[in-house]
């Protein structure tokens, strides 16, 4: 037994003793005598064993950094998460004391288990970058040299929306929504973020790359059309949608066209006075244009039907077509050759066939023909008796009149072109037509006075 020192009890027995040596490690027992005035020794006190521990537990490690937020998972050290919480576990000497620091700043303590694993969940962090690190404390009050460092970088906070429009809103309406473009723009993604869209209201999505998606034809209620993005360290942003979207990719039928009316004697020649073109088959709201030289130039149309100019159209230079809504444009429909044919012919002239008689400019004859002259290639021509009240169509080149009396303007002719336009009437002034042979005259012997003597008289011829 080794001496360690002496102290004096005060007054009321009590006594106190500080060791100035250096006790080994291990374990040591204590004992203490008393002496009295007299020099009479006690019996040792009991003993009073302790164990004396000055080595420094080894260094602990953070061994797993787990992120709790979706997309959970184990990090590694320099990782980014949206975790403010994220729970740190490792390994040090069991039943000592874990400090664990954040840039040398005390977050808080655990204890080892019996296998010296511990585990630490800091308060919310806010975000931004973190050194931890941590400490091991022994039972005896020995502290560790700090752990490795285990570095990560908190963003809890959700980017902005990205925004989405239509790359472009074709039609004649650039703001309806209605759109032959199937292409969404995504704006606003931030660096290294990852994206995704929805096309039925948020219920599925999928992965979009670079800047754009493209929609299938169809009808999308507002709000179907959906876009969103996570940053790098998993944190997810509010939608930004579309209101009310139609994909129109496809060509509407071509209009039909037609002659208003096509005139003449032949209604299916194409020759015409009538200058309206009809447009039938054109789509609700859709607009239409039309060409009258083959496509190369072409005039918005309104209503339902246009003006030709006069002249002749080959076959096809006539042409229409129309846009949809979305801005889809039709094939195109032409009309044959066409001629529009707007003015009228010259008067035929008349006169009659002969003239007969003394005088042969009196207009009596006893010639019922009427020439009729100045007649176009192809014209129609007609004729009437009675001063333009009732026509008969003429044939050839001429016509007869009956027997009798036509006052000036009685007798007229006039023609029509292939196309239908009326010429002016041209007519002639009175005519008499007489076909009938006047009654032979009557001769007799004049009555001769008897005082006179009767003389040879000429004989007449038969």
């Amino acid at each position: 037994m080794q001496m360690l020192g002496e102290t004096q009890a005060d007054n009321f027995g009590n006594w106190s003793f500080r060791i100035l040596s250096r006790l080994a490690s291990g374990n040591t027992t204590f004992r203490a005598l008393s002496f009295d005035p007299t020099g009479q020794t006690s019996q040792p006190s009991g003993p009073f064993a302790i164990n004396v521990d000055t080595t420094p537990p080894d260094a602990p490690s953070i061994d797993t950094v787990v992120d709790d937020v979706s997309p959970a998972g184990d990090l590694a050290s320099g990782d980014i998460s949206n975790d403010n919480t994220p729970a740190l576990s490792g390994s040090a000497e069991p039943g000592s004391s874990i400090s664990v620091f954040a840039g040398g700043v005390l977050l808080g303590t655990t204890m080892t288990d019996a296998e010296g694993n511990w585990s630490f969940t800091p308060d919310a962090l806010a975000d931004g970058s973190y050194d931890f690190t941590v400490t091991a404390t022994d039972a005896a009050g020995n502290t560790s040299q700090e752990s490795a460092s285990f570095s990560l970088n908190i963003d809890a906070t959700a980017p902005t929306a990205p925004t989405i429009s239509l790359a472009t809103d074709t039609g004649a309406d650039i703001a309806d929504g209605i759109t032959n473009d199937a292409t969404v723009t995504v704006d606003g993604l931030e660096a290294n973020a990852t994206w995704e869209y929805s096309t039925d209201g948020g219920n599925t999505w999928s992965a979009g790359t670079g800047t754009s998606f493209e929609l299938g034809e169809g009808t999308y209620a507002n709000g179907d059309v959906q876009v969103r993005q996570t940053d790098v360290a998993g944190n997810t942003s509010p939608v930004d949608s579309l209101g009310q979207v139609v994909v129109d990719l496809s060509a509407p039928t071509a209009p039909t066209l037609s002659l208003a009316t096509d005139t003449g004697a032949d209604i299916t020649d194409g020759m015409t006075n009538d200058a309206t073109v009809t447009v039938d088959g054109l789509e609700a709201n859709a607009t239409w244009e039309y060409s009258t030289d083959g496509g190369t130039t072409w005039t918005t149309g309104t209503g339902t039907s246009f003006e030709l100019g006069e002249g002749s159209y080959a076959d096809g230079a006539v042409q229409v077509r129309q846009t949809d809504v979305a801005g889809n444009v039709s094939p195109a429909d032409a009309l044959g050759p066409i001629t529009v044919d707007l003015s009228a012919p010259t008067a035929p002239t008349l006169s009659l066939a002969t003239d007969t008689g003394a005088d042969i400019a009196d207009g009596i004859t006893n010639d019922a023909t009427v020439t009729v002259d100045g007649l176009e290639a192809n014209a129609t021509w007609e004729y009437s008796t009675d001063g333009g009240t009732t026509w008969t169509t003429g044939t050839g080149t001429s016509f007869e009149l009956g027997e009798g009396t036509y006052a000036d303007g009685d007798v007229q002719v006039r023609q029509s072109d292939v196309a239908g336009n009326v010429s002016p009437v041209d007519s002639l002034g009175p005519i008499v037509v007489d076909l009938s042979a006047p009654t032979a005259p009557t001769i007799s012997l004049a009555m001769i006075p008897a005082r006179i003597s009767p003389m040879a008289l000429p004989t007449m011829p038969p």
